[in-house]
């Protein structure tokens, strides 16, 4: 299957072309982009699938028990399942983690740890004050690295070879918020209902009940009426089952109320797939608290979850997740929770053969999206989520769109940056290479789902 392994074209390398290439680029015989898609891409770089194959076959297992919350200590434990490896050639780096942060960081030389052996130490654990941060609900982790001392055959000084993070103190719950000042008043028109004051002006569809504006302090965030709306599109090579279009009705309602000072925005839109519901309360002090329900119509949803575009310029984000590569529910035990700082063109960051879905972040407790200036938007919801942000839409990601977009290579980034929010989505699988479903623990579980965020400035 040689022409499988084609990178670029000789031909459009002579006209400055050059893009991934597949056997569906050449006459058969041939398996389509089938060796493409494996652990390495064909570029040859180190990405998330690759990470996530070294996090699952490591052989050093990490334990944490024995938190010694008033005098900040913790008791490791090591376990080496190597055949033939001591660990005598090792350093242990671990690092207190607080809010994302990694605010100390130790190196402990291992001793000779014999295949099949234990290693167990009381470690201090610097700058945690465990007692303080559970007082203050400030989340607080502890990443263990197992890293080379020296460099080997195949790797540098320092090579990390194994990593686990364990939580020492639990995320609190999002802080109650109180409107403060006078009532917003909503007005309405035959095609618009218009809510806002001098901090914050949302503006809906009358016929959809479809959010086509938000702006914070006169800064409108969404591009060309574009608000949140369901969807349910994501491909995958493995995605080759069931209907992915939303099957959403042509029309919606919308109902505006008042409650404690609040302004409340009831929508609702029903579909053939996926009937919801987004409710939105628009604080005077330039809060908006949005929650979704979402009622599925089967069991083969891919997302449940929003998504909406924004203007270009919000072309940075900023998320305390799983990072700093893309991941996904079935896909982060490569990944270590913190805060990372990455441009919206980096997400789309794994060279595929063909478009598809690619840049997800999970387990988000905040995701901001910003500009060159760091001034933008900050969503934080009250359970995890996953969200991703790309220059491309789920559809233009879609191959099977049309021909002009069979490469990665042809993906032309259409000048706004297009955000899904998920509360839960459905695992990438790989069980084998011809749409096997994801496990029914990476599934989305066929019930009603509540999504509760809020969206506020960063100035």
């Amino acid at each position: 299957d040689w022409v499988d392994q084609a990178i670029y074209d000789p031909q459009e390398m002579k006209q400055g072309m050059y893009r991934i290439h597949t056997g569906y680029d050449y006459p058969g015989p041939h398996q389509g982009n089938f060796c493409s898609n494996g652990i390495v891409s064909p570029l040859r770089q180190e990405g998330g699938k690759l990470k996530e194959v070294k996090a699952a076959h490591q052989f050093v297992k990490f334990d944490v028990k024995n938190v010694n919350m008033k005098k900040n200590r913790a008791t490791v434990t090591i376990y080496n399942d190597y055949d033939f490896t001591s660990l005598n050639a090792f350093n242990l780096v671990y690092e207190v983690v607080k809010e994302g942060r990694v605010v100390a960081t130790r190196t402990v030389k291992l001793p000779a740890v014999k295949p099949h052996d234990t290693w167990t130490a009381d470690i201090k654990l610097p700058k945690a004050a465990l007692k303080q941060a559970k007082a203050d609900n400030v989340e607080t982790m502890l990443n263990l690295r197992l890293v080379r001392r020296h460099a080997t055959a195949y790797s540098e000084a320092g090579h990390e070879e194994a990593l686990a993070q364990f939580t020492l103190v639990e995320r609190g719950d999002l802080e109650e918020i109180a409107p403060k000042g006078e009532p917003i008043l909503a007005t309405s028109s035959l095609h618009e209902v218009m809510v806002g004051n001098d901090k914050v002006q949302a503006t809906f569809d009358a016929a959809t009940g479809r959010l086509t504006a938000l702006a914070f302090e006169g800064r409108n965030i969404i591009a060309d009426g574009q608000g949140f709306l369901y969807d349910n599109h994501r491909w995958i090579e493995n995605d080759r089952y069931g209907n992915i279009s939303n099957g959403l009705d042509a029309e919606g309602s919308i109902e505006v109320t008042e409650k404690d000072g609040n302004t409340i925005i009831k929508t609702r839109r029903t579909g053939s797939l996926c009937d919801t519901e987004i409710n939105y309360i628009i604080y005077p002090q330039g809060i908006v608290d949005v929650e979704a329900t979402f009622v599925p119509k089967n069991g083969n949803l891919r997302r449940a979850g929003l998504v909406c575009m924004v203007d270009s310029s919000l072309h940075n984000v900023d998320y305390y997740a799983y990072g700093p590569w893309e991941n996904y529910c079935d896909r982060k035990s490569c990944a270590d929770v913190g805060i990372y700082h990455q441009k919206v063109s980096e997400q789309y960051h794994e060279e595929l053969a063909r478009p598809q879905e690619s840049g997800t972040r999970s387990d988000l407790r905040y995701y901001n999206v910003l500009d060159s200036s760091g001034a933008g938007i900050n969503i934080k919801a009250e359970s995890l989520f996953s969200a991703s942000a790309l220059p491309y839409s789920q559809e233009q990601m879609d191959y099977t769109v049309g021909a002009a977009q069979r490469h990665s290579g042809d993906l032309k980034p259409d000048g706004k940056t297009h955000l899904c929010f998920d509360l839960v989505q459905q695992g990438v699988a790989g069980i084998n290479s011809w749409g096997a479903w994801p496990l029914e623990q990476y599934r989305i579980t066929y019930k009603d789902y509540t999504f509760k965020f809020i969206i506020s400035p960063v100035r």
